[in-house]
């Protein structure tokens, strides 16, 4: 004998917002992670200015006669 199981009651899964909430959750999390490391690489990036500092600078060549 066969029983007969109504649809909603035969699904293997809950209803789909509680994934939508954590896809949703883990998106955000991501987002401010990617905030967080390009703060971050934009205060440890060396500055390079026009002019710079003067004694970094490769010494003038001599010419030869």
């Amino acid at each position: 004998m066969e029983r007969k199981i109504e649809p909603n009651k035969a699904r293997q899964g809950r209803s789909g917002w509680p994934v939508l909430m954590i896809l949703i959750c883990a998106l955000v999390l991501v987002a401010i992670g990617w905030v967080g490391v390009e703060l971050f690489g934009e205060a440890i990036e060396p500055s390079n200015t026009v002019g710079g500092d003067p004694s970094q600078a490769p010494a003038p060549a001599t010419p030869t006669n």
